[in-house]
């Protein structure tokens, strides 16, 4: 089985190449009394869609894991404001979502 962070750099790496969207890490968490990061929530990988302009936000899992209660929430907001927000284990399952719900 593939780590979550195989998952990202395979995610990563596949999205940015594909000349649609780019897409960065985002860490969210908290050191002592210092919270860095989006939100608490927040997906794995961030950014925008290259053409669009639509913001993207995708959340990893290893297989057989789901978004916890708070990133299905942001995934849900993101895209109740028209935004790309979507999860998964397999990067080509991901990017192939990805381009189906990108403007052509």
């Amino acid at each position: 089985m593939a780590s979550e962070t195989a998952i990202q750099k395979a995610t990563l790496e596949l999205v940015n190449a594909s000349g649609r969207a780019r897409v960065y890490r985002q860490n969210t968490g908290r050191r002592g009394r210092v919270s860095f990061g989006l939100c608490v929530g927040s997906s794995d990988l961030i950014g925008w869609d290259l053409i669009g302009g639509r913001f993207v936000a995708i959340e990893l899992k290893v297989p057989g894991k789901e978004p916890d209660e708070a990133q299905a929430a942001f995934l849900e907001a993101v895209n109740r404001a028209g935004g790309i927000g979507i999860w998964g284990s397999d990067p080509l399952s991901i990017m192939a979502e990805l381009q189906g719900r990108l403007r052509p």
